[in-house]
C-alpha cells in the first residue's frame, strides 16, 4: 500500500496546485510495493477534492510518477531457477489453468512437484474434461470424461496437489467466452494464488507442431481472468455477493517452449515425479511398456534439452511476466 505520510503530501500538492489559474503541471509522487494500489490512492485523493478544487484542477497537467521500492529494483527478466530467483521465491499457493487433462503434467509437473516438496499449496483448474480424446469411435465422450477426471485427480496426487478444479465445458469447441472467464475469475478469487501457470496463446505453430486451439483459448482466458478482471471489484458484482473478493495475481508463467523462454526451472529432483504423474493419464499413455519408456525417454531428453544452456540437468521453461 502506499505510505500514509505520502499520500497526505501527495494531497497538499493536488490542492495547492489546482488553487492557481492557468494550465500548469501537477505532479504527484507516491511510494509503494504495488502501482495499483497507489494508483487507486490517488483516484481517493482526486475524489477528495471539493468541487471547486475539482473545476480548477481540469486546467492542470497531472504527472503521475511512482516510484518502485528499492526492494524490488534489479529483479531479472532472464531467470534461472524461479525458486531461487523469483520475488515469490516459494510461494504460498499456485494456480495452474489448463484446456484438458494431462496438459498440466507436460507442461509444468516438474515444477508444481517441487514447489509442492517446499509447501506450496497448489491448486489445478480444468476448462474441459478432455471427453474428446480418444479416437475409438466406441467410447461415449461422458464415460471417457469420467475417467479422466479420476486420471488427472491421480495425476494432481502424484505432484503433491491439494485442489483439482473441473470447469467441464466441452472439449474441441472451447472459447475464450465471458462465461469461462467469469468461471475462472471465481476460482482465482477463491484459492487466491500468488502465482498462475497457464497456456501460451500466442503459441500458434511451428515447424512440426500446430497448437490446440483448446490450448489457445484456455491460455487467452487464464490471461483475462487474471487480468484485470480478478482484480476489479466491480466486475462480477454477484461474485462479491457470494463471498469472492477481488484477487491480484502479480505473476504469470506461460508454458512454452525454449526459443520463447525466460524463466526456468530445475526440475531435476522431479523428472521422475513429472513423469509418473503423466503416466497416470492412461487413456493417453496405454500401458504399453515399449512405448511408456519411449514416451519417458522422450521427456527426458526434452528437459535436458532445456536445461543444457541453463546449467540444469533437467529443467522447465516459461515466459514469465510480473505484472506492474
Amino acid at each position: 500500500m502506499a505510505r500514509l505520510d505520502s499520500l497526505e503530501k501527495c494531497h497538499r500538492s493536488v490542492a495547492h496546485s489546482s488553487s492557481g489559474q492557468g494550465h500548469r503541471p501537477l505532479k504527484a509522487e507516491i511510494t509503494g510495493s504495488n502501482p495499483v494500489c497507489a494508483t487507486t490512492n490517488l483516484f481517493l485523493i482526486f475524489n477528495s477534492l471539493t468541487a471547486l478544487e475539482s473545476v480548477r484542477l481540469l486546467s492542470c497537467t497531472v504527472q503521475f510518477v511512482y516510484n518502485h521500492p528499492t526492494s524490488l529494483i534489479g529483479v531479472r527478466h532472464q531467470r534461472k531457477d524461479i525458486m531461487e530467483q523469483s520475488s515469490s521465491a516459494n510461494p504460498n499457493r499456485a494456480m495452474i489453468i489448463i484446456a484438458h487433462p494431462d496438459d498440466g503434467e507436460y507442461m509444468a509437473a516438474g515444477t508444481l512437484s517441487k514447489w509442492a516438496k517446499a509447501g506450496t499449496e497448489v491448486t489445478y483448474v480444468l476448462c474441459t474434461s478432455g471427453d474428446k480424446g480418444t479416437s475409438d469411435p466406441n467410447v461415449k465422450p461422458t464415460d471417457l470424461a469420467a475417467i479422466r477426471e479420476v486420471e488427472q485427480q491421480n495425476a494432481a496426487n502424484v505432484v503433491g496437489a491439494k485442489n483439482v478444479v473441473f470447469l467441464r465445458y466441452l472439449d474441441g469447441s472451447l472459447q475464450n467466452t465471458l462465461e469461462l472467464r467469469k468461471d475462472l475469475v471465481k476460482q482465482i478469487r477463491k484459492y487466491q494464488p500468488d502465482i498462475v501457470f497457464c497456456q501460451d496463446p500466442t503459441r500458434r505453430y511451428s515447424d512440426w507442431y500446430i497448437n490446440h486451439p483448446d490450448h489457445r483459448a484456455a491460455g487467452d482466458a487464464a490471461l483475462d481472468a487474471i487480468f484485470p478482471s480478478a482484480r476489479d471489484y466491480h466486475v462480477y458484482p454477484d461474485l462479491i455477493d457470494e463471498g469472492y473478493m477481488p484477487h491480484n495475481a502479480l505473476e504469470v508463467y506461460m508454458g512454452t517452449i525454449s526459443e520463447g523462454a525466460n524463466a526456468w526451472v530445475d526440475i531435476t529432483d522431479t523428472i521422475d515425479t513429472k513423469i509418473a504423474a503423466l503416466f497416470e493419464h492412461k487413456t493417453q499413455v496405454g500401458d504399453d511398456p515399449v512405448r511408456l519408456e519411449e514416451i519417458k525417454q522422450r521427456l527426458k531428453d526434452g528437459a535436458a534439452k532445456t536445461g543444457s544452456n541453463q546449467d540444469m540437468r533437467y529443467a522447465e521453461s516459461f515466459r514469465y511476466i510480473k505484472i506492474s
